[in-house]
């Protein structure tokens, strides 16, 4: 029975055994460097192409990485391209800017402060527990409904005799451990556009509650969690020693960073922080609508004439724009506001483009009786999804339930609508799984904006369906801008809300549930 090598899990299969090591994050890393230690052994030659690299540059960037432990190493999946002949490279050459930051010495984490006191006050490392068994028993206590229930099952198990017995004494211990940056409080009046029976705006006082953004930079730089993966310089990634063919995945090997730290003092250093903003329901409850209006930019464009010449058309109160005086980032240095709007694969391709948009077309075109049928007979297959119940019953439809369904899009579109569509359908698909990689080149980046060309080509069949009357869509308009936020900002998934919004559990509702409303 073949085994896995890096973590010993047993499989029935070879093919099992691959999918393993490609789906478990651990064994891959394992497997790269595995791989990168067989080729430094039959390495020859030195790959001297590429510029020599300072003392003071970052590991990670040098141009002919040695293959080390501590160096990040850009892997993709050994696969055949068009001409069947297999296309794999497992390490990137890096060529550094000049002038930027380098290493002076390595810093005490507050992981590493917290340490050094216990030791100095000669106090019990596994404070405010009792021993390891404590804590890794408090650990699955996180966050269970039933603490009680839950704690018996866990002393079972360990045999362990826990020092708190109930969720209060439990969290006082929590609370009890190093924390990260605090949470500030500060009240805030908001004016309303409702007015009372005197005809004042009525008023609300709401509590704000905010991190110290610079603390919370400092968290994440000396978390040592993130240690292999912090980068303080930006450089250009190569498949090649020559440098002709270049590779773009995070931030640090794109654009952006390298142009901004042109304009930077020497020795200056740019910690990237991406910052992402949603709406959430705290509440467990559903049907509660909420509409984002969109205005014709010319019929916009006249409302706001006539309120500078001094008229008060009622148009603008009804689509409600805000006069913006100043805006927040006026005096940001080095910013441009239009470089906020990144790809977001979740909003704008999963549920924009394909569900609220290719999906309504087709659905237009073929039925939703059909539709649905057709979702429901597709067979079962190792790795797909059967939407046994079809399409229509899926009440709140995540990022998943659409990435699942695009599997089998094409399939189901086949012979039930004119090819022209299938040709969009597909466009659009191309489009989007191209935009999910997380290594780009040059060719993967051509590709994207080929796929974008043959829908624009074949887009007019829906208008001769009577389909779709325009394609003034913002979401299809942002795909335009794909392939030069990848150069600029790196991998689309970089950006992509996906994370973030799972976290919405965690930080928010759970939190939230936790309160008294």
């Amino acid at each position: 029975m073949p085994q896995c090598m890096f973590c010993g899990k047993a499989t029935t299969t070879q093919e099992g055994l691959k999918r393993h090591i490609t789906g478990r994050p651990e064994c891959q890393r394992q497997r790269a460097l595995m791989i990168n230690d067989i080729e430094a052994e039959n390495l020859n030659t030195p790959d001297a192409d590429l510029p020599p690299v300072d003392s003071h540059v970052h590991p990670h960037l040098e141009p002919n990485p040695a293959p080390r432990k501590s160096c990040r190493i850009t892997t993709v999946e050994e696969v055949e391209d068009e001409d069947g002949i297999p296309f794999s490279y497992t390490r990137c050459y890096f060529k550094p800017q000049a002038d930027t930051s380098w290493a002076l010495h390595e810093g005490e984490t507050k992981f590493e402060r917290y340490r050094r006191y216990q030791e100095e006050e000669v106090e019990d490392r596994w404070l405010p527990f009792e021993d390891a068994r404590v804590v890794k028993c408090a650990a699955s206590l996180r966050g269970s409904k039933d603490m009680t229930h839950q704690g018996r099952l866990s002393i079972t198990q360990n045999c362990t005799k826990l020092s708190f017995h109930n969720n209060c004494s439990f969290l006082q211990r929590v609370d009890a451990l190093p924390c990260g940056p605090g949470w500030s409080c500060r009240k805030v009046t908001v004016c309303g556009n409702h007015k009372d029976e005197l005809g004042v705006p009525l008023e609300e006082e709401v509590e704000l509650w905010s991190h110290d953004p610079v603390e919370c930079v400092q968290e994440l730089i000396g978390n040592p969690f993130f240690k292999a993966d912090m980068a303080y310089s930006p450089a250009k990634a190569y498949a090649d020693c020559a440098g002709q063919h270049r590779v773009i995945d995070e931030m640090w090997t794109a654009d952006w960073w390298g142009k901004t730290q042109k304009v930077l003092p020497k020795g200056a250093t740019i910690a990237s922080i991406i910052l992402s903003s949603d709406k959430t329901c705290l509440s467990q409850f559903q049907g509660d609508n909420i509409d984002s209006p969109m205005w014709d930019p010319e019929s916009t464009k006249n409302i706001l004439e006539m309120c500078k010449n001094g008229q008060h058309p009622p148009e603008f109160e009804e689509n409600g724009p805000c006069a913006i005086y100043k805006p927040f980032w006026a005096d940001l240095p080095h910013s441009n506001i239009f470089l906020a709007f990144t790809p977001d694969l979740l909003h704008q391709l999963h549920k924009g483009v394909f569900k609220d948009h290719l999906v309504k077309w087709c659905i237009d075109i073929v039925g939703e009786e059909e539709m649905d049928a057709r979702f429901k007979v597709v067979p079962d297959y190792p790795g797909l999804r059967h939407f046994k119940k079809g399409i229509l019953t899926i009440k709140q439809w995540t990022g998943r339930e659409h990435k699942e369904m695009q599997q089998v899009f094409i399939g189901l579109l086949t012979g039930v609508v004119p090819s022209c569509v299938l040709v969009v359908a597909h466009s659009i698909l191309n489009f989007s799984y191209h935009a999910q990689l997380k290594i780009h080149m040059t060719d993967m980046l051509d590709a994207l904006q080929t796929a974008l060309g043959v829908f624009h080509a074949n887009k007019d069949i829906l208008k001769e369906l009577s389909i779709c009357k325009h394609f003034n869509i913002p979401k299809l308009h942002q795909l335009t801008h794909y392939v030069q936020s990848i150069m600029l900002l790196g991998m689309a998934d970089g950006f992509n809300f996906e994370l973030p919004k799972c976290l919405h559990i965690d930080f928010a509702k759970q939190a939230y549930c936790a309160t008294n409303k």
